[in-house]
This record gives C-alpha cells, sequence and structure tokens, in this order.
C-alpha cells in the first residue's frame, strides 16, 4: 500500500534518514519484554547503548546500518561513531519504510 508522503510529494528517487536510539546488547536482547516491563523502556534501562540508525529506501530495495555512539572526550553531549555497515532489508517494514513513490526501477546499478 502506497501512502501520500513527502516523497511521492516530491517525487524523490531515494530517503535517506538518521536517528538516535537504543539498543540491548546482544547477550540481553532475548530478555527485551522483561526489560521493557521492569523499566519501562530501553533507553531506560541501565543496559541501554546509544546508538545511530541509518536506513537508506531506493527503488533497488532498503539497506539499515545501526553504529554504536561512543562518548568524545572532554564533552558529555558529544558522540562519534566508526565505519557503519549497511544490509540489505527486503523485509524490512514499519512506519518509516515504503517511502518513496511507486517508481519502476530503471534496472540500473545502485552505487
Amino acid at each position: 500500500m502506497q501512502h501520500n508522503t513527502l516523497g511521492s510529494r516530491l517525487e524523490a528517487d531515494f530517503i535517506f534518514q538518521v536517528r538516535e536510539a537504543w539498543k540491548l546488547p546482544q547477550k540481553y536482547a532475548a530478555r527485551h519484554e522483561e526489560i521493557m516491563e521492569r523499566f519501562g523502556s530501553i533507553g531506560a534501562s541501565p543496559y541501554a547503548q546509544d546508538v545511530a540508525a541509518f536506513s537508506l529506501e531506493t527503488t533497488h530495495g532498503t539497506w539499515v546500518a545501526v553504529a554504536f555512539i561512543k562518548p568524545k572526550p572532554p564533552s558529555e553531549k558529544r558522540g562519534i561513531f566508526g565505519n557503519v555497515v549497511f544490509e540489505h532489508m527486503p523485509e524490512v517494514q514499519g512506519r518509516f519504510v515504503g517511502l518513496l513513490p511507486a517508481k519502476v526501477n530503471d534496472g540500473g546499478a545502485l552505487h
């Protein structure tokens, strides 16, 4: 189902998003429901890790990446992250995907 989105109104060729988020370390991931119930959110738990979440939606598909944000001393508010590796995620769903207008892929390579 295609929505009347900003991407369709602007006739965009791609949509790139960067969001700040929290992630659980892998060893706590299976306990996410328990952690949500106890603390109310991942961010309020002592296990939360700050991450930058990236997504790139094109007519070729959607790619996502997550990078841990590390403090950048001496600032207490600034952070840095290392290399960002994108993975093709054809099954991804949610409010922040499917924002492009229905366009036919030109068959060209994605660079």
